[in-house]
């Protein structure tokens, strides 16, 4: 369990280094960071009727450059050694991880009116995100990123691979995001 956490931790440092870079178009590696406890602080404090700015997720911003995308979503990041894609396609599949992870960050999302951004990898794999269909249209439509749809329950899930999202224009991006998700 401890290497898995130590896994799990430098996945989420990696992301973050990537995600600052992408933001200030190379200028900084520090613009987000790791939320506390991975989350937990902010799931501890809503049980008990308490708001914790910023701190849904596996992700914060340190810096106000930050903003703008985490105003919009919320990010969860896992890194294991098997995922398996494929649970989405099954109906009846009991202890699928990915499943259970992408309705917790539904549930989250739903709380915090947020859009969900799962990033996920697998030993020897590209790293993939996964979203809801509003995000997958939107990165369509106005950026001609992409995306695929791979599960069809009460809404759609996306997948895109994380290293083609962070190819896009950080500018018309944010241009796009201050326009509106539609």
């Amino acid at each position: 369990m401890v290497l898995g956490k130590l896994k799990g931790s430098n996945f989420e440092r990696v992301i973050c280094k990537k995600l600052s870079l992408w933001v200030s178009n190379n200028k900084r590696d520090d613009i987000f960071w790791r939320t506390h406890s991975s989350g937990g602080r902010y799931t501890i404090r809503q049980k008990i009727g308490l708001e914790t700015y910023n701190q849904a997720g596996d992700i914060t911003n340190i810096h106000p450059d930050g903003d703008f995308l985490l105003d919009k979503f919320i990010f969860e990041l896992k890194s294991y050694k098997k995922i398996n894609i494929w649970d989405f396609f099954k109906t009846e599949s009991k202890n699928s991880l990915i499943k259970d992870w992408w309705i917790k960050l539904l549930q989250e999302c739903d709380n915090n009116n947020k859009i969900p951004l799962l990033i996920v990898k697998e030993d020897y794999k590209p790293i993939l995100f996964l979203t809801s269909s509003l995000f997958g249209n939107f990165l369509e439509k106005h950026l001609n990123f992409e995306i695929k749809i791979i599960w069809k329950s009460n809404q759609n899930v996306n997948i895109g691979l994380f290293d083609d999202l962070l190819n896009i224009n950080i500018d018309l991006f944010k241009n796009k995001i201050k326009e509106g998700i539609q």
